[in-house]
């Protein structure tokens, strides 16, 4: 326990920093404020592409024509899929820039003698991706002897890959071949009928590849135009494998050709015209609007997202708030770690948000596009009666909404830090203010009793005039140091009080007893025995005055019986008595018409009285009348005894403090306890007492209030004897 008693807490200037700290809700609140602001903005945008979606498919719904176009049954071809690409690859003759999954989506031939056994030599994986206007290929050849042209002039001298296609026109039969170089550079020429020389002599304008060596043979990478397949196309691709260097020669050739009893062309279903004809005439112009068939192709698109759109939101990415401020304000505000989508997670709610509509669900997805955008795609499905031909995709960048966000999270941060910066340092200035005013108090206070505790002064000049609370601590300080004053001066007048009053009463017993020791008349004798007894009984008076003050609160808890008493009946059977006493004063009592309950300790009224009219007859002027007056004031009786004489030097309040006198009688002996116990009685009984100067200044008035009683059947006080002058 003493351990704890002498730890102490924090000092002042720390709490009010720590409490401006608070000032930190501010942005935490308008964060969140901001993220939910962002939630909704975000949604309204979903909620209005939806819109959008769904009036497109009004004008596609119903409409087979459009994805049922083609003059050939899916079933009689053996489909080569071209995927979508969300962002231009590089060709390089590597996958890992291609937006799609290329290990799960390519497809593996092999020829018609390796399919049962474990001959891998001049097989083939291939996938297609289109983007924009151009056809991409990824081929993965197992070729452990990789032969290069050379110097050869025929073409069927090295390994090569053949493409096999109809035209634009669908009955042409255009025939190219590709070889490849040591560099790694693939070179496309049209080929004649036999393969074996090239038709011009010059390269395929519009195309471009590039072949990888691997571990296992080659990867190959190339684009060509989509424009020089069409809308609809029968596609075939073959890899010949030359493995004798010196006598070059075909050892196999592995195509794509279908099984039997199909066609021989794949089928590559690219975009619709008419489909895009369609979407465009829309007017859409700030969306990317996309038609998927049930096949998950996409069948027709209004092109990229506006290329400035894309660029505004790259760089933006790169202000300096974007970096550091959301990232470190999220998990603390928010309570959850932020981070972006990835590429490869947005093309997974991508595809998901397209199959929900394929299945006939309505969605709306926040993603974020290969260039970095932050976009908003809402896909709604396409039906002829209860079946979904296909979906539309409406999509949009949302970056003018999160750079609104950006700019006012930077603002709430920047305006945010200087006004917590500002708020701390007013505050610690404040801080060292405030305690520099309370050391000064400590130290004044501190210097106004030395240290045997005698009273070095009895004023204080801090904060006297400050109307704050420190202000108010010290004019209290200093008022207790007056009353400290006072009652030191009191105890310092006290003994030479006490010789002079006990010294006069000593002195009468001690010369009545030397008298009587030498009289011999009885008569005389008693005489003497008498004037010794009157002066024991008044040093006996004294002591009692001292007693009374000092054990008056303990008596009035131990001892007190309140009961329900007429005060009114009290007060005028009191002043009759005393007029009877006192037969050369003059009281007067005014009282009310009807009774005056109060619940009280009666004696103790009466001993309250006592002292009143105690002090009115020790300073009224002689032959006027002291005056006992009884008033109602609302839920209250007021008791007040007022006298004629001189007034109080001291305010009212103070003259009910211990040993504090505010007239003095020449030849009477004054404690300062009278009023003391008036004020006690009052207290106990829930009153109070107050003393006041009369307006005229011809003398003083000392009231009391006691609380009124609300009783059926009160009692009536009893009979106590007034005190003689001598025991008052």
């Amino acid at each position: 326990m003493n351990a704890l008693a002498r730890i102490r807490g924090p000092r002042l200037r720390f709490k009010l920093m720590l409490l401006a700290a608070a000032l930190l809700v501010v942005p935490w609140l308008a964060y969140l404020q901001l993220v939910e602001m962002e939630s909704l903005l975000i949604q309204n945008q979903q909620n209005a592409q939806l819109l959008i979606a769904r009036g497109i498919t009004t004008a596609l719904d119903n409409r087979t024509d459009l994805f049922d176009d083609l003059s050939v049954q899916f079933d009689e071809f053996e489909p080569l899929m071209v995927y979508p690409l969300e962002r231009q690859v590089r060709l390089d003759g590597r996958s890992n820039d291609w937006t799609i999954d290329v290990e799960g989506t390519a497809l593996f031939f092999s020829g018609p003698d390796q399919q049962k056994s474990e001959d891998l030599d001049g097989t083939f994986s291939v996938a297609l991706g289109q983007r924009a206007d151009q056809l991409v290929v990824f081929m993965q050849i197992n070729d452990m002897e990789r032969v290069y042209r050379g110097g050869y002039t025929e073409l069927d001298k090295s390994d090569h890959v053949r493409i096999r296609y109809l035209d634009a026109n669908g009955d042409i039969n255009t025939i190219s071949a590709v070889l490849f170089e040591q560099g790694g550079a693939v070179t496309a020429y049209r080929a004649d009928e036999t393969w074996r020389f090239a038709a011009t002599g010059e390269p395929l304008d519009g195309f471009s590849g590039v072949a990888a060596e691997t571990s296992s043979g080659l990867d190959i990478e190339f684009s060509l135009p989509l424009s020089m397949l069409g809308d609809r196309s029968g596609f075939t691709l073959a890899y010949v494998d030359v493995d004798d260097t010196t006598q070059p020669a075909i050892r196999s050739i592995v195509e794509t050709v279908p099984d039997s009893g199909k066609e021989e062309y794949n089928l590559v279903l690219l975009r619709s015209s008419v489909l895009a004809n369609i979407i465009n005439g829309l007017g859409y112009t700030d969306f990317r609007i996309s038609i998927f068939d049930a096949q998950h192709r996409i069948r027709a698109d209004t092109g990229p997202l506006d290329p400035a759109a894309i660029q505004r939101s790259q760089s933006s990415r790169h202000e300096w708030g974007l970096h550091w401020l959301r990232p470190l304000l999220h998990p603390l505000v928010a309570g959850e770690k932020w981070r972006e989508l990835t590429i490869e997670e947005s093309n997974a709610i991508s595809a998901g948000a397209v199959s929900s509509a394929l299945e006939g669900e309505p969605t709306a997805v926040r993603l974020r596009s290969p260039a970095g955008a932050h976009i908003v795609m809402a896909a709604h499905p396409i039906r002829v009666n209860d079946q979904v031909l296909g979906a539309v995709a409406v999509e949009q960048d949302i970056d003018q909404i999160l750079d609104f966000e950006r700019t006012a999270i930077e603002q709430i941060a920047i305006v945010s830090l200087l006004a917590f910066v500002l708020a701390l340092l007013a505050t610690y200035a404040f801080s060292l203010r405030l305690a520099h005013r309370i050391r000064r108090l400590r130290r004044q206070a501190g210097e106004a009793i030395d240290e045997s505790g005698r009273l070095r002064t009895d004023t204080l000049d801090a904060d006297m005039t400050a109307g704050d609370e420190i202000g108010d601590l010290a004019r209290t300080i200093d008022r207790m140091l007056a009353r400290l004053q006072e009652h030191v001066s009191f105890l310092s007048r006290m003994p030479r009080t006490l010789r002079h009053e006990i010294n006069n009463p000593l002195n009468a017993v001690s010369t009545s007893l030397e008298n009587m020791e030498s009289a011999t008349d009885p008569e005389r004798r008693q005489h003497y025995l008498e004037s010794a007894r009157r002066g024991v009984d008044r040093i006996a008076a004294i002591v009692h005055n001292l007693a009374d003050a000092a054990n008056l609160e303990e008596s009035l808890t131990a001892e007190a019986e309140t009961r329900a008493f007429d005060l009114n009946a009290l007060l005028r059977n009191y002043v009759n008595n005393i007029n009877s006493l006192h037969k050369s004063l003059s009281f007067v009592y005014r009282g009310l018409d009807s009774p005056a309950f109060v619940r009280v300790d009666d004696f103790r009224i009466e001993q309250l009285m006592d002292k009143l009219v105690d002090n009115a007859m020790d300073f009224h002027f002689p032959g006027t009348p002291i005056k006992v007056q009884l008033d109602l004031m609302g839920d209250r009786v007021q008791i007040a005894v007022a006298n004629r004489g001189a007034p109080f030097a001291k305010s009212g309040g103070a003259l009910f403090d211990p040993m504090v006198t505010a007239r003095e009688k020449p030849g009477s002996l004054h404690f300062g306890l009278g009023l003391y116990v008036v004020r006690a009685i009052a207290e106990f009984h829930g009153g109070s007492a107050k003393a006041f100067n009369l307006a005229d200044g011809s003398g003083v008035v000392v009231t009391v209030r006691l609380p009124i009683a609300r009783i059926e059947s009160p009692v009536a006080p009893r009979a106590h004897p007034l005190p003689t002058p001598e025991s008052a």
